[in-house]
């Protein structure tokens, strides 16, 4: 049964989200930590705080995204209710999913401010929860850092997706809506240029390997997230650290390779190097060689190994042009028109015919193998 969501002010009541309650199986329960760090909240039963309601919408979008993209019912595959708590603990900074419950500070109004209205921010939690039930990332150094990556590029997916399937620049803003609210056009991660936040790596040889940040799991995220910002759009490295072109796949696909390794190839320890193999076998699952050839291209810009181009296809070997003159001297009896004529000489020519009888002249007709044209050449007789 079709549920519509339509927007009672516009003169058209115009739908802004509708989804088939008889295929979803998303039950979404949100909760009221009252600014204390507990698991113990209100339920809300009524939608009057932004917070919850704001809340309870970018839940709803990212549940729809998996279901719509994967085939994915929620988090663990199976359908499981989702449960999001709102006002934790007194002005954190943070937002998180603990294995459970997907969790969200109301911020200090400086560094962050409502996490649980910002869609990149929620997705991203839920994308933790996903890797969770699928790959099992620990969160630690390279496989934390490809944790963090992936829930990134799964909040750039709900977004893409929330706005139709349609790629803007700021987009690539993760947390753009609920960092520094007092200054516009800033964001926690960029996607697109991650050193643009003054933390973040974008090129393996020099990513964090300190005992910092879990081994630099949010900072070396940068690196997952330029390959596939490259990936999806095509282009160079940001800083010219490498000068590899990456042809772009959009979207659609780039999603799609990520998810799929993450599924079916990751494993808890995944290193970013195996990362590049596992990526590259989903493309190639889905989509074979062309494609896949952008994904090694998109993790070699970021300095994850090297990309050969593949040779180019062999041309076909060039025939040979009809020479004027054929190759030998051909001793022929003029007396008799019946004989072998056909000689084969290591350039191609052969003799087809004889032609009209003039005196003591023979005219044959000499061609080239494979070829149309044919040139008349006179041999005087030899016999």
């Amino acid at each position: 049964m079709p549920v519509i969501f339509i927007d009672a002010k516009s003169e058209t009541c115009k739908i802004v989200w509708q989804y088939d309650s008889l295929t979803s199986a998303k039950k979404i329960y949100v909760y009221n930590s009252h600014q204390r760090r507990t698991f113990r909240g209100t339920r809300y039963t009524t939608w009057t705080d932004p917070a919850a309601k704001n809340g309870w919408w970018n839940l709803s979008y990212t549940y729809e995204f998996f279901k719509a993209m994967f085939g994915r019912d929620s988090w663990n595959r199976k359908g499981g209710d989702l449960y999001m708590f709102v006002h934790y603990g007194y002005k954190y900074n943070n937002a998180f999913w603990n294995g459970k419950y997907l969790v969200f500070g109301d911020g200090d109004g400086n560094f962050l401010h409502m996490t649980s209205q910002d869609q990149s921010v929620v997705a991203h939690e839920f994308g933790h929860a996903v890797v969770t039930t699928d790959s099992g990332l620990v969160y630690s150094t390279d496989s934390g850092a490809l944790n963090e990556s992936y829930s990134d590029i799964m909040g750039v997916g709900v977004d893409w997706f929330r706005n139709k399937k349609s790629i803007t620049n700021e987009m690539w803003k993760i947390g753009r809506e609920t960092y520094t609210p007092k200054k516009a056009g800033d964001a926690l991660r960029y996607m697109n240029n991650p050193t643009l936040d003054r933390s973040s790596k974008d090129y393996y040889p020099h990513r964090y390997i300190g005992s910092q940040d879990h081994g630099g799991v949010h900072w070396n995220s940068g690196i997952g997230n330029l390959a596939f910002y490259l990936l999806v759009n095509g282009g160079k490295h940001p800083r010219a650290k490498t000068n590899i072109t990456v042809k772009g796949i959009g979207m659609d696909k780039a999603l799609k390779i990520f998810y799929r390794a993450n599924r079916f190839y990751y494993t808890s320890k995944t290193t970013y190097p195996e990362a590049r193999k596992y990526t590259e076998k989903a493309a190639m699952d889905l989509y074979g060689a062309t494609i896949k050839d952008s994904v090694s291209q998109a993790w070699a810009a970021v300095g994850l190994g090297t990309y050969t181009p593949p040779p180019p296809p062999t041309p076909p070997a060039p025939q040979p042009k009809p020479d004027v003159n054929c190759p030998k001297e051909y001793r022929i009896n003029l007396k008799s028109q019946k004989g072998d004529f056909v000689n084969r000489p290591s350039s191609g020519n052969y003799l087809t015919s004889l032609g009209p009888n003039t005196g003591n002249e023979l005219r044959l007709k000499c061609s080239t193998k494979g070829s149309a044209g044919v040139t008349l050449q006179t041999i005087k007789n030899r016999s």
